[in-house]
Protein backbone atom coordinates (compact mmCIF):
# COMPACT_ATOMS: atom_id res chain seq x y z
CA UNK A 1 0.00 0.00 0.00
CA UNK A 2 2.64 2.17 0.96
CA UNK A 3 4.75 1.69 -2.29
CA UNK A 4 1.40 2.58 -4.45
CA UNK A 5 1.09 5.19 -2.83
CA UNK A 6 4.85 6.08 -3.62
CA UNK A 7 4.27 5.21 -6.94
CA UNK A 8 1.44 7.74 -7.06
CA UNK A 9 3.32 10.45 -5.88
CA UNK A 10 5.87 10.11 -8.10
CA UNK A 11 3.74 10.03 -11.06
CA UNK A 12 2.44 13.20 -10.10
CA UNK A 13 4.97 15.00 -9.23
CA UNK A 14 6.59 14.07 -13.14
CA UNK A 15 2.97 14.48 -14.41
CA UNK A 16 3.58 18.52 -12.50
CA UNK A 17 7.11 19.08 -13.84
CA UNK A 18 5.85 17.55 -17.64
CA UNK A 19 3.04 20.19 -17.16
CA UNK A 20 5.34 23.09 -15.40
CA UNK A 21 7.67 23.00 -18.11
CA UNK A 22 5.27 23.23 -20.86
CA UNK A 23 3.98 26.15 -19.55
CA UNK A 24 7.28 28.21 -19.56
CA UNK A 25 8.61 26.60 -22.54
CA UNK A 26 5.29 28.32 -24.01
CA UNK A 27 4.85 31.62 -21.53
CA UNK A 28 8.50 32.41 -22.90
CA UNK A 29 8.46 31.40 -26.47
CA UNK A 30 12.02 28.67 -25.24
CA UNK A 31 12.48 26.48 -28.33
CA UNK A 32 14.76 23.86 -28.98
CA UNK A 33 16.30 24.15 -32.09
CA UNK A 34 17.13 20.42 -32.76
CA UNK A 35 16.42 20.31 -36.22
CA UNK A 36 19.19 20.90 -38.91
CA UNK A 37 17.06 21.90 -42.11
CA UNK A 38 20.21 23.05 -44.70
CA UNK A 39 24.12 22.87 -44.65
CA UNK A 40 26.62 24.14 -47.14
CA UNK A 41 30.30 25.19 -47.73
CA UNK A 42 31.83 28.31 -49.66
CA UNK A 43 34.94 29.80 -49.91
CA UNK A 44 36.54 28.37 -46.53
CA UNK A 45 33.26 29.47 -44.14
CA UNK A 46 30.67 26.44 -43.25
CA UNK A 47 27.16 27.27 -42.54
CA UNK A 48 24.59 25.23 -40.58
CA UNK A 49 20.62 26.34 -40.55
CA UNK A 50 18.88 24.50 -37.67
CA UNK A 51 15.59 25.21 -35.90
CA UNK A 52 12.19 23.27 -35.01
CA UNK A 53 8.42 23.16 -36.04
CA UNK A 54 9.55 24.45 -39.54
CA UNK A 55 11.35 27.22 -38.49
CA UNK A 56 14.60 28.35 -38.91
CA UNK A 57 16.00 29.87 -35.65
CA UNK A 58 19.47 30.19 -36.00
CA UNK A 59 22.81 29.84 -38.23
CA UNK A 60 26.20 28.41 -36.90
CA UNK A 61 28.70 29.95 -38.86
CA UNK A 62 32.50 28.27 -39.12
CA UNK A 63 35.62 30.52 -40.75
CA UNK A 64 38.47 27.90 -41.46
CA UNK A 65 36.75 25.40 -39.38
CA UNK A 66 36.75 27.79 -36.57
CA UNK A 67 33.37 28.65 -35.07
CA UNK A 68 32.82 32.54 -36.11
CA UNK A 69 29.24 32.63 -34.79
CA UNK A 70 25.93 31.30 -33.54
CA UNK A 71 23.51 33.74 -34.72
CA UNK A 72 19.86 34.55 -34.62
CA UNK A 73 18.56 33.53 -38.09
CA UNK A 74 13.94 33.32 -38.88
CA UNK A 75 12.81 32.06 -42.14
CA UNK A 76 10.49 29.40 -42.77
CA UNK A 77 12.14 25.80 -43.75
CA UNK A 78 10.53 26.04 -47.29
CA UNK A 79 13.23 29.05 -48.08
CA UNK A 80 15.93 26.14 -48.52
CA UNK A 81 13.41 23.93 -51.63
CA UNK A 82 12.96 27.11 -53.57
CA UNK A 83 13.96 26.11 -57.43
CA UNK A 84 14.10 30.19 -58.06
CA UNK A 85 16.99 30.53 -55.04
CA UNK A 86 20.42 28.68 -55.46
CA UNK A 87 20.81 29.18 -52.03
CA UNK A 88 24.41 30.74 -51.04
CA UNK A 89 25.97 33.01 -48.95
CA UNK A 90 27.47 37.15 -50.47
CA UNK A 91 30.95 37.22 -48.77
CA UNK A 92 31.68 40.95 -48.66
CA UNK A 93 32.32 44.00 -46.93
CA UNK A 94 28.79 45.45 -45.92
CA UNK A 95 29.93 48.21 -43.60
CA UNK A 96 33.14 49.56 -45.24
CA UNK A 97 34.84 48.16 -42.44
CA UNK A 98 37.60 46.59 -44.01
CA UNK A 99 36.82 43.02 -43.00
CA UNK A 100 34.76 40.72 -45.01
CA UNK A 101 30.97 40.48 -43.59
CA UNK A 102 28.19 37.41 -44.53
CA UNK A 103 25.19 37.88 -46.03
CA UNK A 104 22.55 35.51 -46.51
CA UNK A 105 19.20 34.95 -48.28
CA UNK A 106 16.58 34.60 -45.35
CA UNK A 107 13.67 35.27 -47.52
CA UNK A 108 11.78 35.03 -51.04
CA UNK A 109 8.45 36.99 -51.63
CA UNK A 110 5.51 37.16 -53.66
CA UNK A 111 7.30 40.04 -55.42
CA UNK A 112 10.32 37.80 -56.76
CA UNK A 113 12.35 40.22 -54.07
CA UNK A 114 14.81 38.12 -51.97
CA UNK A 115 15.47 39.23 -48.53
CA UNK A 116 18.89 38.68 -47.04
CA UNK A 117 20.11 39.25 -43.13
CA UNK A 118 23.82 40.48 -42.62
CA UNK A 119 25.71 39.45 -40.28
CA UNK A 120 28.98 41.78 -39.40
CA UNK A 121 32.37 40.72 -38.45
CA UNK A 122 33.97 41.70 -35.64
CA UNK A 123 36.42 41.42 -32.79
CA UNK A 124 38.81 38.30 -33.45
CA UNK A 125 37.20 37.30 -37.22
CA UNK A 126 33.18 36.98 -34.47
CA UNK A 127 30.53 37.51 -36.58
CA UNK A 128 27.76 39.78 -35.07
CA UNK A 129 23.76 39.87 -35.54
CA UNK A 130 22.81 43.43 -36.69
CA UNK A 131 18.77 43.77 -35.93
CA UNK A 132 18.94 47.06 -38.26
CA UNK A 133 20.36 44.77 -41.08
CA UNK A 134 17.74 42.01 -40.77
CA UNK A 135 15.57 41.58 -44.21
CA UNK A 136 17.24 43.61 -46.77
CA UNK A 137 15.66 43.07 -49.78
CA UNK A 138 17.85 42.52 -52.89
CA UNK A 139 21.23 43.57 -52.05
CA UNK A 140 24.00 45.59 -54.18
CA UNK A 141 26.92 46.32 -52.18
CA UNK A 142 29.12 49.56 -54.11
CA UNK A 143 32.05 50.69 -52.05
CA UNK A 144 31.53 52.15 -48.67
CA UNK A 145 27.37 51.50 -49.85
CA UNK A 146 24.87 49.85 -49.94
CA UNK A 147 21.69 49.48 -52.14
CA UNK A 148 18.65 47.90 -51.60
CA UNK A 149 15.67 47.73 -53.91
CA UNK A 150 11.92 46.36 -53.69
CA UNK A 151 8.38 46.05 -54.90
CA UNK A 152 5.86 46.19 -52.78
CA UNK A 153 1.75 46.45 -52.98
CA UNK A 154 -0.74 47.99 -50.36
CA UNK A 155 -4.62 46.98 -51.05
CA UNK A 156 -6.57 49.69 -49.53
CA UNK A 157 -10.02 48.52 -50.62
CA UNK A 158 -10.80 45.14 -51.58
CA UNK A 159 -11.95 44.45 -55.10
CA UNK A 160 -15.75 43.61 -55.59
CA UNK A 161 -18.60 43.41 -58.00
CA UNK A 162 -19.16 47.15 -58.04
CA UNK A 163 -15.47 48.49 -57.88
CA UNK A 164 -11.80 47.06 -58.82
CA UNK A 165 -9.78 46.97 -56.15
CA UNK A 166 -7.86 50.38 -54.71
CA UNK A 167 -4.22 49.61 -54.23
CA UNK A 168 -1.08 51.56 -53.74
CA UNK A 169 2.50 49.77 -56.00
CA UNK A 170 5.31 51.22 -54.45
CA UNK A 171 8.86 50.45 -56.32
CA UNK A 172 11.56 51.58 -54.32
CA UNK A 173 15.60 51.63 -53.82
CA UNK A 174 17.53 53.13 -50.98
CA UNK A 175 21.34 53.78 -50.01
CA UNK A 176 22.67 52.99 -46.88
CA UNK A 177 25.52 54.26 -45.18
CA UNK A 178 27.19 53.19 -41.78
CA UNK A 179 27.30 56.51 -39.66
CA UNK A 180 28.45 56.82 -36.20
CA UNK A 181 28.75 53.17 -36.27
CA UNK A 182 24.74 52.56 -37.58
CA UNK A 183 23.50 51.85 -40.40
CA UNK A 184 21.62 54.21 -41.64
CA UNK A 185 19.47 54.82 -45.07
CA UNK A 186 20.82 58.21 -46.65
CA UNK A 187 18.04 58.09 -49.25
CA UNK A 188 15.36 56.88 -50.76
CA UNK A 189 13.98 56.86 -54.67
CA UNK A 190 10.65 55.57 -55.19
CA UNK A 191 7.98 55.62 -58.08
CA UNK A 192 4.61 54.91 -56.37
CA UNK A 193 1.16 53.59 -58.52
CA UNK A 194 -2.16 54.68 -57.57
CA UNK A 195 -4.71 52.63 -59.07
CA UNK A 196 -7.43 54.39 -58.25
CA UNK A 197 -6.45 57.32 -60.35
CA UNK A 198 -4.19 55.33 -62.29
CA UNK A 199 -1.61 58.09 -61.93
CA UNK A 200 2.35 57.87 -60.80
CA UNK A 201 4.13 59.76 -58.14
CA UNK A 202 8.01 59.98 -58.64
CA UNK A 203 9.17 60.50 -54.92
CA UNK A 204 12.40 61.31 -53.25
CA UNK A 205 13.45 61.07 -49.75
CA UNK A 206 16.85 62.22 -48.01
CA UNK A 207 18.57 62.01 -44.57
CA UNK A 208 18.03 64.58 -42.40
CA UNK A 209 20.34 64.87 -39.51
CA UNK A 210 17.90 66.51 -37.11
CA UNK A 211 15.03 64.43 -37.76
CA UNK A 212 17.17 61.65 -37.21
CA UNK A 213 15.61 59.57 -40.44
CA UNK A 214 14.43 60.33 -44.39
CA UNK A 215 12.47 63.25 -45.14
CA UNK A 216 10.29 64.05 -48.52
CA UNK A 217 12.14 66.31 -50.41
CA UNK A 218 10.29 66.59 -54.11
CA UNK A 219 8.05 64.38 -55.73
CA UNK A 220 6.79 64.57 -59.42
CA UNK A 221 3.20 63.79 -60.94
CA UNK A 222 3.33 61.91 -64.12
CA UNK A 223 0.39 60.10 -66.37
CA UNK A 224 1.08 56.27 -67.06
CA UNK A 225 2.55 56.98 -70.81
CA UNK A 226 5.16 58.86 -69.00
CA UNK A 227 6.42 55.81 -67.03
CA UNK A 228 9.78 55.90 -68.74
CA UNK A 229 10.89 59.23 -68.24
CA UNK A 230 11.74 58.57 -64.90
CA UNK A 231 13.08 54.95 -64.27
CA UNK A 232 15.06 54.66 -60.88
CA UNK A 233 18.95 54.55 -60.72
CA UNK A 234 21.50 55.97 -59.03
CA UNK A 235 23.09 58.04 -62.16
Amino acid sequence: MVKNRRIIIALTAAIAVILLSFIIIKAFDIHFNIITYHSFEQDGYSFKFKGSANTVRKVIIKKDSKKAGSLPFDASSELFSKDELEYSAILEDADGDGDEDVILPCAFDDDNDIHYTVYLTGENGKLGYNEGMKDLPNLLIDGEYLFTEQTSKEILVEKNTNSPEVYIRKHSITKYAFLNGEFTALEERAILYYAENDYYCYSVYAYDEEYGGLKYVDEKWFDPEDIDKYQLSWE
